[in-house]
């Protein structure tokens, strides 16, 4: 697996894994259940989606979300390619118990972390933070977003809203997602796609032209 820690992100690329497990949905459940009792204590609300009918044969597989007070975790496996990229953003303290519960689920502990990104062969992960808005903002700079970066939304907008002005949305994508989370006035916005986007129209969007973090991800998807 290919291990990245970044900020309050924690992200797990997986390669060459039980095919079996990845595409189960019943077995992706129980990971997040577990996420969500020992990480979250079942203060998380858990979507998941099975897509094995896309368009693309071979990226076939089961997306897993939770989404609660100043955290996500998405999981997205494709089974076809033995394959699993996971996403964690939150407290700083839980990384290394979601570290433990997924290399026992996934039974691997071993990280390769020597690949380097081609362009055009996948997608990046990038992290903004960007000024304050108000949630009726996010959610319209959200749909600005997915019509400049051409995204696909699969599933409705994800919304949990805690606190005055405090609030979490995850728009999950075929690509990957979208989430903005606000705390106490800073917030912190990240897109991860499994296909190629023009970064710069989105830091334009953003209001962010020179102050964001960029990993590249899906390095060995498609060896």
């Amino acid at each position: 697996m290919e291990k990245y820690n970044v900020e309050n992100h924690l992200f797990y690329d997986g390669y060459n894994l039980d095919n079996v497990i990845l595409s189960n949905p019943e077995a992706i459940n129980s990971l997040l259940e577990a996420i969500n009792k020992y990480i979250f204590l079942n203060k998380g609300k858990i979507s998941l989606l099975p897509y094995f009918n896309g368009k693309v044969k071979k990226d076939g597989g089961v997306s897993g979300i939770i989404l609660g007070d100043g955290f996500h975790f998405t999981c997205h496996t494709f089974s076809y390619k033995n394959t699993v990229f996971v996403d964690y953003f939150g407290d700083d303290n839980s990384k290394e118990r979601v570290s433990q519960i997924l290399f026992d689920f996934f039974d691997t502990d071993e990280f390769d972390m020597g690949s380097k990104d081609v362009k055009g062969n996948f997608g990046k992960h990038i992290i903004v933070h960007p000024p304050s808005i108000a949630l009726p903002d996010a959610k319209n700079v959200i749909r600005v977003i997915l019509k400049e970066i051409n995204m696909t939304p699969i599933m409705e907008l994800l919304v949990n809203q805690y606190g005055k002005d405090s609030f979490d949305l995850l728009q999950p994508i075929a690509e990957s997602h979208i989430s903005f989370h606000k705390k106490n006035g800073e917030m912190v916005v990240d897109v991860f796609s499994c296909k190629y986007f023009d970064v710069d129209k989105f830091l334009k969007i953003m209001e962010t032209p020179e102050e964001y973090i960029e990993v590249n991800r899906g390095i060995s998807y498609r060896r």
